[in-house]
């Protein structure tokens, strides 16, 4: 007990120093228009709040802020008593929180982790509830909302590999936080088991799904449909959608279409990478390949092409819609995978790799349901989009099978407020 309260004490003589040898910068930043309303946040000042209780919803970037806008419409909606308050880490997650979650009375860069910084602002919102969205374990966050006796509650955890063995290495400050909280809400078995294994009292931790799930599924429809015609293509175009390709992935992608062009002259492709700064390369590897190629942008100065080139972000959905089978990269090398739940949800007839660490749960779920299939390589991945546009019936069932899975785990969102007000009531 004490070896711990003495490493929490080194931690904030650390994060105070490196706090003070940062003050010339944070000086700037202050004098600078742009950024000076950032730095007051995240000094602590957080400027006017009406009178009311307050819930403190935490969370880092982008992807949490989009979970973090499904739970707190439904959290509002349930508990209307509560005014909402909305940390984020980095600029565009603020960015994001700002224009999607209209329910926060405000939206506020988190105060850097030093202990006065973060005391001040919490005794200025003095929060009934901090709720830590995927597993946020900020040292002195936690500390000075128990001190104000909130309840701290974790929506929606996880603790990836990399998180998990950095939480390790530090596990003498890790385990003194965990113990702070009183409810953890985890996504997947796995999440459940390692916070227990770093400290967690597993009577307070709960495996309740991932609430991505309810945020893909909803909507997906009405928001992505699209006709072929979109992309340039005709109606009667068979679509081979290879999505979120990862860098080292696109030669291996691009000489399976030429392959697959042997046997099916008439497949088209839409290559969309991962980072678009990967686009010229892919067109280098296209053009000495002899593939007609074009991307999204200037499809309507080019008629006859074999590929088109996804060239900006927020197409990709739109290219699952009408593709009659997708590959999903980030997982012929060992990368993690990307997200094969977006197809799923459209009911498409799904391939990813062996690697795909990274959506674990919902790749085994898809695999063992019939769902989807899991290629070994290239070859195996050239084979098998090969053989679905030879034998299209042989693999009809996938679509449906990927289309009900998916649907199976909704409602998450629904069930995590539940067990809050259950858990607030007894």
């Amino acid at each position: 007990m004490l070896y711990n309260i003495y490493m929490l004490f080194i931690y904030n003589v650390i994060t105070t120093c490196a706090f003070l040898l940062f003050i010339p910068f944070i000086l700037v930043q202050l004098l600078t228009k742009k950024n000076r309303g950032q730095w007051l946040y995240r000094l602590g000042f957080l400027g006017p709040l009406p009178q009311g209780r307050y819930a403190w919803i935490h969370c880092a970037s982008v992807g949490e802020v989009k979970v973090a806008s499904l739970f707190i419409s439904e959290f509002c909606k349930r508990m209307p008593q509560y005014k909402v308050i909305l940390s984020v880490v980095t600029v565009s997650g603020f960015k994001v929180a700002v224009n999607s979650v209209p329910e926060a009375t405000k939206v506020i860069f988190v105060p850097m982790d030093i202990a006065f910084l973060v005391k001040r602002a919490m005794k200025r919102v003095s929060p009934e509830m901090l709720i830590l969205v995927e597993t946020e374990l900020w040292p002195n966050l936690i500390k000075y909302a128990d001190k104000l006796n909130a309840k701290i509650i974790t929506i929606n955890g996880r603790i990836s590999d990399r998180t998990f063995a950095l939480y390790k290495v530090y596990r003498f400050i890790i385990k003194r936080i965990v113990r702070r909280v009183d409810l953890f809400l985890m996504r997947e078995q796995y999440d459940y088991d390692r916070i227990i294994m770093l400290g967690a009292d597993a009577s307070k931790v709960n495996i309740m799904g991932n609430i991505k799930y309810d945020i893909i599924v909803s909507d997906n429809i009405k928001k992505y449909s699209v006709e072929k015609e979109y992309f340039g293509f005709s109606g009667a175009d068979r679509i081979f959608v290879a999505g979120s390709i990862r860098e080292g992935e696109e030669e291996l992608v691009i000489d399976a279409y030429v392959d697959i062009l042997k046997k099916h002259k008439d497949v088209k492709l839409i290559f969309s990478p991962r980072h678009l700064d990967r686009l010229e390369l892919a067109e280098q590897l296209m053009d000495e390949r002899n593939i007609l190629h074009v991307r999204k942008t200037l499809n309507s100065e080019m008629k006859d092409f074999q590929c088109l080139l996804i060239d900006t972000y927020g197409e990709l959905m739109k290219a699952y819609f009408v593709a009659d089978i997708v590959f999903v990269g980030g997982s012929l090398i060992p990368l993690g995978g990307q997200n094969m739940i977006e197809p799923a949800s459209l009911g498409k007839m799904v391939l990813f790799g062996p690697h795909t660490e990274s959506f674990k749960e919902p790749a085994q779920m898809l695999v063992a349901n019939y769902a989807a299939i899991r290629v070994q390589d290239a070859e195996q991945m050239k084979k098998t989009v090969i053989d679905y546009f030879s034998s299209p019936l042989k693999y009809e069932q996938y679509p449906v099978n990927a289309k009900n899975s998916i649907g199976k785990l909704q409602g998450v969102t629904a069930r995590t407020v539940d067990k809050i007000e259950q858990f607030l009531k007894n």
